[in-house]
C-alpha cells in the first residue's frame, strides 16, 4: 500500500498592523522634531549670547576708541612735557652759568681793590681789619658763585674728575682746614674719630674737599653755638663711611628725602646761622655719585642732631711717589713787563692795572675791542690781558685776528672771563695761552707773567 507524505501549506504572513506603524512613524518623527527644536533652541540661545556680546562690543568699540584717543593724546602730552622739562632745564642751566658770569664781573673789581687795600696798611693802621672783613665776604661770594656754577654743570653731567689715589685723611684735613673759620666763629667744638691705618680711594681731591666742606658748613650752620660736631672714618668691606654728625637742629622727617634735592633747605631754626641757595647738599650728592659712592642722612627729629653718612669705594695702597721736580716760587721779582689790558668795566680795569703797576710793570689800557686790536697790532707787549666779551670786537675775535696775522708768534694772550673753562660759552678759549676766570688770582697771573721767558704755554690754562 502506497503511503503519500502530504505537506503542510504554510501560512501566509499576517498582515501589517497599520496604526501601529503610524504609532511608530510619529514616535520617530517626534522624536526628531524634539531634536530639531533642541537644536533650533541652542542655535537661538548661541545667537543670544551673540547678540549680546555684539551688544557689548557695540558699547565697549567707543570706549576703546576714545581710551586709545586719550592714550594718544597722553602720549603726545608726555612728550611734550618731557620736551618742556627738557627745555626748563637748558633754560635753567643757561640762566646759572649767566647768573655766575654776571656775578664774577663785579667781583673781579672788588677782590682787585681789596688786594689794593692790602697793600696800603702801613698808611692806616686800621685797614687789616677792613680788609679781613671784605676778604671773608668776598671769599663767601665766589663760594656761592662756584656752588651755583657746579650746580649748573652736574645737572648738565659736565663735571669732569681728575682722579688720584688719595689717604681720606688728606681731604679730611683740607675740608677741615676750609670750613674751620666758620666753625671757630660759631664756637663750635669738631672731633675728629679716624682708624689708625689709612684708607685710600681714587679721586678728586678737589671736588672731595668741597663735598666735606659743604657738610661741615651745613653741620655749623644748623648747630647752636658751643655745639659739637664730629667725623668718624672707618671701613667695612671694599667700602668706607665717613660719618659728619651734629647734636643741632636735627632734620624733620617728612623733609629728610628730599635735603639733597636742588634748592631744599631745611626749615630755619632760631640758632642757625642765615644763608644758603640750597645747592650744598646737592653737590655733595652728585660728587659722591661721580666717585662711585652715596650719601645719606639720619635725624631722629627736630632738635635731636643729624648724622650725614658718605659712603666711597676702598682703594689700593698708591705706588710709590717719583722724586718731584724742583718747583719754581713765585718769590723771586718778577721782570718788568709791557702789557696790554683791554677791559670794558672801568672799575675792573684800573684795580688791576694798578696792582700790576705796582709790582713794576707798564700797562697800557684800552676799553673796547676795536682800539684794544690797533693797540696790540703797534707790537711792543710782552702779554695781552683781555675779557672775552668785548664791546664791538670779542676777545676771542682779537686773538684769532692777532694769530692769523703774526703766524702765532705774538705776545702772550691771557683771557679774563666770568665764564668757566668748562662752559660751552669759553670753547675758543684754546686761542688764549691761558684762561683765567674771574675774579682772577693774583699769584697765578704773577706766576704767568713771570715765565714768559720760558717756553710758550701752548693752550688754555
Amino acid at each position: 500500500m502506497n503511503t503519500e507524505t502530504q505537506s503542510v501549506p504554510e501560512l501566509p504572513p499576517s498582515p501589517s498592523d497599520p496604526l501601529a506603524d503610524l504609532q511608530k512613524l510619529h514616535v520617530q518623527q517626534i522624536a526628531q522634531l524634539r531634536g530639531t527644536i533642541a537644536d533650533m533652541l541652542r542655535l537661538s540661545e548661541r545667537n543670544s549670547q551673540i547678540k549680546q556680546r555684539i551688544e557689548v562690543y557695540d558699547r565697549l568699540v567707543p570706549q576703546l576708541r576714545e581710551a586709545n584717543e586719550h592714550l594718544i593724546m597722553a602720549t603726545f602730552e608726555a612728550r611734550d612735557s618731557q620736551a618742556a622739562a627738557e627745555a626748563l632745564n637748558r633754560r635753567q642751566s643757561e640762566f646759572i652759568s649767566m647768573l655766575a658770569h654776571e656775578l664774577r664781573n663785579p667781583l673781579h673789581p672788588i677782590v682787585m681793590a681789596n688786594k689794593l687795600i692790602g697793600r696800603l696798611f702801613g698808611e692806616a693802621p686800621g685797614l687789616p681789619a677792613l680788609q679781613a672783613i671784605v676778604t671773608r665776604q668776598t671769599e663767601q661770594l665766589m663760594r656761592l658763585v662756584d656752588d651755583l656754577m657746579d650746580a649748573s654743570r652736574s645737572d648738565a653731567g659736565k663735571m669732569i674728575l681728575q682722579r688720584r689715589r688719595l689717604d681720606v685723611t688728606q681731604v679730611i684735613d683740607c675740608a677741615v682746614e676750609t670750613s674751620q673759620g666758620a666753625i671757630d666763629a660759631r664756637h663750635q667744638q669738631l672731633q675728629l674719630n679716624a682708624r689708625g691705618q689709612p684708607l685710600y680711594l681714587d679721586g678728586d681731591l678737589g671736588r672731595l674737599t668741597q663735598l666735606f666742606t659743604n657738610l661741615l658748613l651745613n653741620a655749623s650752620k644748623y648747630t647752636p653755638e658751643y655745639g659739637q660736631l664730629s667725623i668718624g672714618i672707618e671701613a667695612d668691606g671694599a667700602q668706607m663711611h665717613i660719618k659728619i654728625s651734629d647734636n643741632g637742629a636735627g632734620i624733620p622727617l617728612e623733609i629728610q628725602p628730599l635735603v639733597f634735592d636742588l634748592f631744599i633747605q631745611g626749615p630755619p631754626a632760631p640758632h642757625s646761622a642765615p644763608g644758603g641757595l640750597g645747592i650744598g647738599l646737592a653737590l655733595v650728592r652728585q660728587i659722591a655719585q661721580l666717585h662711585g659712592g652715596s650719601v645719606t642722612v639720619y635725624s631722629a627729629g627736630k632738635g635731636l642732631g643729624s648724622v650725614f653718612t658718605v659712603t666711597l669705594p676702598l682703594a689700593g695702597q698708591p705706588d710709590p711717589a717719583p722724586q718731584a721736580a724742583p718747583r719754581r716760587e713765585v718769590s723771586a721779582p718778577t721782570p718788568a713787563r709791557r702789557i696790554l689790558y683791554i677791559e670794558d668795566n672801568v672799575d675792573a680795569s684800573d684795580m688791576l692795572s694798578q696792582l700790576l703797576e705796582m709790582d713794576g710793570h707798564t700797562v697800557v689800557c684800552r676799553a673796547d675791542g676795536p682800539s684794544g686790536l690797533a693797540a696790540a697790532q703797534q707790537g711792543g707787549f710782552d702779554a695781552i690781558i683781555m675779557d672775552v666779551g668785548l664791546p664791538g670786537l670779542t676777545g676771542y675775535a682779537i686773538a684769532r685776528t692777532l694769530r692769523q696775522q703774526s703766524g702765532g708768534a705774538t705776545a702772550c694772550l691771557i683771557a679774563l672771563s666770568g665764564f668757566d673753562a668748562a662752559e660751552p660759552a669759553a670753547t675758543p678759549a684754546r686761542s688764549f695761552d691761558h684762561y683765567l676766570v674771574k675774579p682772577v688770582s693774583i699769584p697765578a697771573l704773577q706766576t704767568i707773567l713771570q715765565q714768559l721767558d720760558g717756553p710758550p704755554p701752548g693752550g688754555a690754562s
